[in-house]
């Protein structure tokens, strides 16, 4: 039945069209009709005279034009969840889509090859490019190593990802520029460019970023650079920083590396800014030290909390350090702690430690460092070194050598030292300047003082008094009574360490010679017994027996502990001294054993020179002695005498009527103690008791015999030695003398008038010659002339009319011619105008 419009069949092509068409006619050889009612069905006969199709075959066209099919090439329908699938199999079944439009023929081709699915890119020339390579281990492009980039567009358009095969390398959001090896990353923000990301749950590192050298490493051989490239304002691609690595030890087993920081700077790019050091395990700023490179750390508000300064070689801390500063320099902006060394050593070494050395070769009187102080004046802002301290080295030989540390201190405005701690000497105030030196105790604030000024010492006193060279100053009174220590208030106590003995001595006190440094005497505590409670002092000078070069001494005076003082004594050290002071000397001298001097002009009120022997008891009875002296001696048998005594008894101790007896006592006839002269109770005795016989004698310029009492014979003798059968008073016959009338009246047949003369002259022994006798005299005065010569005149002075026994005229000096020898005159003058004279035997005065 035809239909309207009419069917119009043709060519694709338009080069068949068949209009209007009423009957399609099917190959039969590749198609089946087959009819119902008005209804046509047309199936492909896959059993046709084509290629057979069968189910999920896609026809096509074989070599006769005719629809035919294969297993290789099937099409399944969606089924369930399984979309509609296209299936090409085979060895190596292919897809290729060509444009064949143009001159060349451009072609696209899949291939699965095994495992392996291909896209090429081929044209009708010599083209033939792998460009992709799919595989379950791997998706690889450009296989075959053309130069075929790879490119991802982003969102937007751009270059996302850019593999670039003739350059080599990746691009991410751009080509890869021309010096980039592998890698161009390119952004237009400021976020995160490049991030690496890891979600691993575990303890270890990642993600990690790592730069492999994977070739057999050497040393020096760099591994790779993080560089920091900008342009400047010229549009010129600069480095800016460089991170950098390299090896500095390939060895197996010893491998060293090395990351260093370079930065550009004033247009010139420094390499080594920053650099660890594995070889030396280093972090090292400024590494080859050619640039001036500083180093800085920055606190909360400070700028400088760390600052190096390449330039002037030194380090700041708070601080730009100053050009002045040869290493370090601390500035700190409170009154806290500035510099604080910390160590946590649990050990018993010394921790921390600071040091200061010099590594440079020792010379001597090198200064090896210095601690200074250092203010600005207030005016001008003058840097000023207000203290130093520093040492020198001394003496340097080899390897040994001795040091001097000095503390030096700012006073009238220049340095001065005040202390040197030196390797022989610890010296305060060396430069001699007037700088005192002071000692604090816990409760005395001047201990120990050195006045400078005065050139003196003081111990417990601030103010030394001028003069002496050390004031020592105890806070109390002496206190010889307690055990307390603190209430003792020794001013010194000296002592040693020792051992205990008899004799021993301990804490001591040497003296120099005048003018100079050798020891020439001391005195020295002394065990005075084995008991080493019993302790006295001994005194010391230079032994003058020993040289002068030697510093040997010699005990001179003891003091023990009994309070007995042995001066020279034999028997120092012993208990045998048999008084508190005894003195003894060992050669024979005119010197004194005992001086008392006194260079003052003496007065009649006090005595220049005292001794006293004093008793402060009220218990005294009469007779008490008071004090002796004693001269003691040993005789040829070594027995020992009292050869001489003093003594002074109390005779008679009643207030107003007080009497003192002086005794002499000599050793007299093998026998001590003998008196010989007592002064006292109103008179001088000589020969107290009489025995034994003890004669007294006075000598004269040219007499021996002036006056002499013979106790053996009871005679006393004028002038001569009494004769043993003499008269009791003998007289010399030149001998003139006086003595009181009272004594002569005893003996001698005088009237009253006579009474009151006073006075007796006496002549013996005259021989021949006249006797004149004075013409004026005292009424009383006798003159007696015993044993006269023959021939000898006595006459009165012929100028007046002195008459004896009136006899005789004015100025007749004749009175007698003496005619008994051995008998004696005696004359009394007993008026103005006459001498009695009258021939007697010797008189005998009392």
């Amino acid at each position: 039945m035809p239909v309207s419009p009419p069917l119009t069949v043709k060519e694709s092509d338009d080069s068949v069209t068949v209009r209007p068409a009423n009957v399609l006619s099917f190959n039969a050889a590749d198609f089946t009709v087959a009819g119902s009612g008005d209804t046509a069905t047309i199936s492909i006969d896959a059993s046709g005279a084509g290629a057979a199709l069968t189910r999920y075959m896609v026809g096509f066209g074989d070599a006769s034009n005719l629809l035919t099919g294969s297993a290789n090439f099937t099409f399944a329908d969606e089924t369930g969840g399984d979309g509609p699938t296209l299936t090409l199999t085979g060895d190596k079944p292919r897809f290729d889509m060509q444009d064949d439009t143009g001159a060349t023929d451009y072609k696209t081709r899949f291939e699965q090859s095994g495992a392996s699915l291909f896209l090429f890119s081929q044209d009708s020339g010599t083209t033939d490019v792998e460009m992709i390579r799919a595989q379950p281990s791997s998706l690889v492009i450009n296989d075959d190593g053309h130069d075929m980039d790879f490119r991802h567009e982003a969102s937007g358009g751009g270059a996302l990802l850019w593999s670039d095969a003739g350059r080599s390398a990746v691009g991410i959001g751009t080509q890869p520029g021309s010096g980039v090896e592998r890698l161009h990353v390119k952004g237009t923000g400021t976020g995160d460019l490049v991030m690496f990301e890891s979600t691993d749950t575990g303890a270890s590192a990642a993600p990690d970023f790592v730069l492999y050298r994977g070739v057999t490493g050497a040393s020096t051989d760099y591994l790779g650079n993080i560089k920091f490239r900008g342009q400047n304002d010229a549009s010129e691609d600069i480095e800016y920083a460089v991170i950098s690595s390299n090896i500095n030890r390939a060895d197996d087993g010893d491998e060293e590396g090395w990351l260093i920081l370079g930065v550009m700077t004033n247009g010139t790019f420094q390499q080594n800014y920053l650099t660890l050091r594995g070889d030396a395990s280093q972090v090292v700023v400024n590494e080859t030290g050619a640039a001036d490179i500083d180093f800085r750390v920055e606190g909360d508000t400070n700028a400088n909390l760390i600052r190096t300064d390449a330039g002037q070689d030194n380090v700041g801390i708070g601080v730009v350090p100053d050009s002045d500063v040869e290493r370090l320099e601390v500035l700190g902006t409170g009154s806290a702690t500035l510099v604080r060394l910390t160590s946590t050593d649990t050990g018993a070494g010394s921790a921390p430690e600071l040091s200061l050395y010099r590594k440079t070769p020792a010379t001597s009187n090198d200064a090896i460092g210095q601690i200074r102080f250092e203010c600005d004046s207030s005016a001008s802002s003058i840097k000023l070194t207000a203290a130093t301290m520093y040492t020198l080295v001394r003496n340097v030989s080899g390897d040994a050598v001795d040091s001097d540390m000095f503390f030096d201190i700012r006073r009238s405005n220049s340095s001065v030292n005040a202390l040197k701690l030196g390797w022989e000497e610890i010296v305060v105030n060396d430069g001699s300047n007037n700088i005192d030196f002071r000692v604090e105790g816990n409760g005395n604030a001047s201990l120990f003082v050195c006045d400078a000024s005065l050139d003196n010492v003081g111990v417990g006193t601030s103010t030394p008094r001028e003069g002496s060279r050390l004031h020592v100053k105890a806070d109390g009174n002496f206190d010889p009574d307690t055990s307390t220590l603190a209430d003792m208030y020794n001013t010194i106590l000296i002592g040693n360490g020792g051992s205990a003995g008899d004799g021993e001595y301990g804490g001591a006190i040497a003296f120099t010679g005048v003018g100079s440094t050798r020891r020439r005497a001391a005195i020295a505590a002394v065990q005075s017994t084995s008991d080493g409670d019993e302790v006295g002092l001994s005194f010391f000078t230079h032994d003058a027996s020993s040289p002068s070069t030697h510093e040997i001494l010699q005990e001179h005076m003891r003091l023990d502990d009994n309070g007995r003082l042995f001066i020279a004594a034999t028997d120092i050290g012993t208990t045998t001294a048999s008084g508190r002071l005894h003195i003894r000397r060992d050669s024979i001298s005119s010197t004194s054993t005992i001086m008392l001097e006194n260079t003052a002009t003496p007065t009649t009120g006090d005595p220049a020179n005292a001794i006293t022997f004093k008793t402060s008891a009220t218990t005294t009875t009469n007779g008490s002695i008071l004090g002796t002296i004693l001269y003691v001696a040993k005789d040829s048998g070594g027995t020992e005498h009292t050869v001489g005594k003093i003594e002074t008894t109390f005779a008679d101790k009643g207030a107003g009527t007080e009497d003192g007896v002086m005794a002499f006592y000599l050793t007299d006839g093998g026998t001590d103690d003998v008196s010989h002269l007592v002064l006292g109770n109103g008179r001088v005795t000589v020969n107290e008791g009489g025995e034994p016989d003890i004669d007294f004698r006075v000598e004269g310029n040219s007499k021996t015999h002036l006056f002499m009492v013979d106790a053996s014979e009871d005679t006393i003798g004028v002038g001569v030695t009494p004769a043993a059968s003499g008269a009791q008073f003998q007289v010399d016959q030149d001998a003139s003398f006086l003595l009181p009338l009272d004594a002569y009246t005893a003996h001698h047949d005088i009237t009253a008038a006579q009474a009151h003369g006073y006075a007796l002259t006496m002549k013996t022994g005259v021989g021949t010659g006249t006797f004149t006798l004075p013409a004026s005299a005292s009424i009383g005065m006798h003159v007696e002339l015993i044993n006269l010569g023959s021939g000898m005149n006595v006459t009165v002075d012929g100028s007046s009319s002195h008459q004896i026994n009136s006899g005789g005229s004015a100025g007749n000096s004749t009175a007698a011619t003496v005619t008994n020898i051995g008998a004696g005159y005696e004359l009394v003058y007993v008026a103005s105008d006459a001498w009695i004279c009258t021939v007697t035997t010797p008189a005998v005065v009392s």
